[in-house]
């Protein structure tokens, strides 16, 4: 097809062997779409085209078959317009009855977005898959698998082309596979700046990638009141693009009735890249893959009903809850069953390391000064066991792992609570609630939730983090405000999980997780060009006027 602009895309088409018009689905991939055809595991495109679709993969602009420059993160401009064009294109062919839906995964499923905000009239329904969080200040932190591992990916991409027009550097195709390989080696590079696959000829630089994935992401998400169809989002506990955002925003502020109403999410125990039966080192059971869940059949139903009128569809939310390894429903989300829980830190001793005697109690506390303390040294970093994370080839793994290498060190701070009498199921988006001061300009604050087994086994279930000056407002006076107290929410994004009687909920405190997140000098100076840490002294307070909590949203059917 030809854009507005003259540029030729390229698709590969697939239809059911009929004469007659049939509705249409569509994916626009930076991902080459020869590939992606038979490999969105979400809605598979022969499944699709025998439930009588047709299904377009088109490679978006300057990608693989399509003419023209790519635009790195182009949903507030290009792939709007090439969007629009491209369903309204799709929509007048001979073989399509007029009604085009779009599909897509992370990347993909931001492109439908950015379509649906350009208002197609032949645009009925998009089913983005692997989003649905906004803060795009911790992607540009996620350090191992989004500005190291994936913009290697790109840069060897860009390499590749140049290198079909006879020109490349083999010292530059070196820098890129060497972020693949060994991601861990090279993440440990200072200044970020110099990060290898960042510094190829063609790429953009460190400050200029984290800008543009923040101001692409946020023209996105500032434009939501635009999009006028229904969404089906899909999305899984342990995915770094995961959350309950964009669900909520198109429940509250979708452009029509159609797109409040009849938004709908899934969320399975998967991380961004991986859906089967288990992940981290738990096994969920049969039902926890995509298959198992019948993600692919929910899709084809959601399409039915938009696409054709003739299938009603399932409930507002499906989630899979942990713990019980066991599909639920709910009416929206959080579930309105759900009511906050505030657990309170606790400590006598001191709550450095699973050593301590740090606790999570209901009780507020009421003492005048309480606190814990440990030193962060950005030399010496915790190490990311763990975590909702993009692997693509790092140490860095997503889903529950085992935590005791990084619970035996004095720099975490660990509470923990009584033995439950009773299960706890928890579902919802719960947070933390911190005050703390600290000796350093600037410096980071990462928990993680977590779930202890009856043998000692603490596995993480959920983690967020926040930079400081993200949220600490500087003084009027022009002072520097280490030390003084400050509050801080930290979002622990989306929980559907289970804690059994015998189990302990568990919550980590450090200000270190690396290579998944880049590593907090503590300097106060652009992450792009500082060289040398310094170490900072945390205080997380846990007093009665400074009470450090976690809130749960405790309810749903265990």
């Amino acid at each position: 097809m030809k854009t507005r602009d003259g540029v030729v895309l390229r698709a590969d088409i697939i239809r059911p062997e009929t004469s007659e018009p049939v509705p249409a689905i569509v994916s626009r991939t930076p991902y080459d779409k020869g590939i992606r055809l038979g490999s969105f595991a979400h809605l598979n495109a022969l499944d699709a085209a025998k439930a009588g679709f047709a299904v377009v993969y088109q490679d978006i602009r300057g990608r693989f078959a399509s003419e023209g420059e790519w635009s790195l993160m182009g949903w507030d401009s290009v792939e709007q317009d090439d969007g629009f064009d491209c369903i309204e294109w799709v929509a007048s062919q001979d073989w399509c009855n007029g009604r085009v839906g779009m599909i897509g995964g992370s990347y993909e499923a931001l492109n439908a977005m950015a379509a649906a905000v350009a208002q197609p009239p032949s645009l009925r329904a998009i089913a983005p898959a692997l989003v649905g969080s906004t803060d795009a200040r911790i992607t540009t932190r996620m350090l191992e698998g989004v500005i190291l591992s994936w913009s290697a990916l790109v840069a060897v991409d860009v390499l590749q082309k140049r290198a079909a027009e006879g020109h490349v550097d083999p010292g530059d195709m070196r820098k890129a596979m060497s972020a693949l390989v060994d991601p861990a080696s090279v993440a440990s590079t200072l200044p970020l700046g110099d990060l290898a696959p960042l510094t190829i000829p063609g790429m953009p630089t460190y400050r200029e990638l984290t800008e543009r994935i923040i101001n692409a992401g946020g023209a996105l998400t500032d434009a939501f009141h635009r999009i006028e169809v229904p969404a089906l989002l899909t999305t899984g506990w342990w995915d770094q693009a995961g959350g309950s955002h964009f669900f909520r925003k198109l429940r509250s502020n979708g452009g029509t009735a159609g797109a409040r109403e009849d938004t709908r999410m899934i969320v399975g125990p998967w991380s961004h890249t991986q859906h089967d039966v288990h992940l981290g080192d738990l096994g969920f059971g049969q039902l926890a893959s995509l298959l198992g869940g019948g993600v692919g059949a929910a899709h084809l139903a959601f399409f039915s009903h938009h696409l054709r009128d003739d299938t009603p569809f399932e409930p507002d939310v499906r989630y899979f809850l942990t713990g019980v390894n066991a599909w639920r429903h709910a009416s929206d989300w959080p579930p309105p069953e759900s009511g906050e829980h505030r657990i309170f830190l606790y400590a006598v001793q001191g709550a450095n390391s699973v050593s301590g005697d740090g606790a999570l109690m209901h009780a507020a506390p009421t003492a005048e000064d309480a606190v814990d303390e440990f030193d962060y040294d950005p030399n010496v970093p915790v190490p990311s066991v763990g975590f909702r994370a993009l692997n693509l080839g790092g140490p860095t793994v997503p889903g529950p792992f085992d935590q005791s290498r990084v619970e035996g060190r004095d720099d975490v701070l660990v509470y923990s609570s009584p033995l439950l009498e009773s299960t706890v199921v928890v579902v919802g988006d719960p947070h933390v609630q911190l005050f703390v001061s600290t000796s350093a300009p600037d410096t980071d604050f990462i928990v993680k939730l977590c779930d202890v087994s009856p043998d000692g086994t603490s596995r993480n279930i959920a983690d967020g983090m926040v930079q400081l000056s993200w949220q600490r407002e500087p003084p009027s006076d022009g002072t520097n405000p280490a030390k003084e107290v400050t509050s801080l929410k930290i979002d622990l994004g989306m929980v559907g999980h289970a804690f059994a009687v015998g189990h302990r909920i568990r919550l980590q405190i450090a200000s270190s997780a690396f290579p998944h997140f880049n590593r907090n000098l503590n300097t106060g100076m652009p992450a792009d060009a500082e060289t040398d840490g310094v170490i900072a002294h945390q205080t997380v307070h846990r007093s009665r006027h400074f009470a450090s909590h976690v809130v749960l949203p405790v309810g749903g059917t265990g």
